[in-house]
């Protein structure tokens, strides 16, 4: 087969169980926005300049958020499989093989992931301000 039937196979398949893939891409820019975030405060100038030990803490919490979102969005793309385990069987029916399938499962996590990180990072870069001022209060600095 072709790459562009996988892709639009993919493309299909994502439309047709959008109510499962709504919350997991919600989830998944939650994830990319808060650990935009944590990641952006700690290598901001500012706050290294005034507080190291922030800029520190942060840079750890930005690795244990990534570590914390790998497990729950493995844990979520789990979930989301084992509901479509129908499609997955009506495809082998009509004669797609484990190959087919895994090249349309990689389009379609392909998707999901450009969709979720360009959502993810304009959120971060939104949210990123507010919560820099919001730390910047809480440390009673000037804002």
């Amino acid at each position: 087969m072709r790459k562009a039937v996988y892709a639009r196979l993919a493309v299909t398949s994502v439309r047709k169980n959008k109510q499962f893939y709504l919350p997991y891409l919600l989830t998944c820019s939650l994830c990319v926005m808060l650990y935009y975030i944590i990641i952006a405060i700690a290598n901001n100038g500012d706050i290294g300049f005034l507080d190291s030990t922030v800029g520190m803490v942060m840079g750890m919490a930005g690795g244990l958020s990534l570590i914390f979102a790998g497990f729950f969005l493995f844990y979520t793309s789990g979930f989301l499989n084992k509901r479509r385990q129908k499609e997955f069987g009506v495809y082998s029916i009509l004669g797609m093989e484990k190959r087919h399938l895994g090249r349309m499962l990689v389009y379609e996590a392909l998707y999901v992931a450009a969709v979720s990180f360009a959502g993810g990072i304009l959120g971060g870069m939104l949210l990123g301000e507010l919560v820099y001022m919001l730390l910047l209060k809480l440390m009673s600095l000037p804002v």
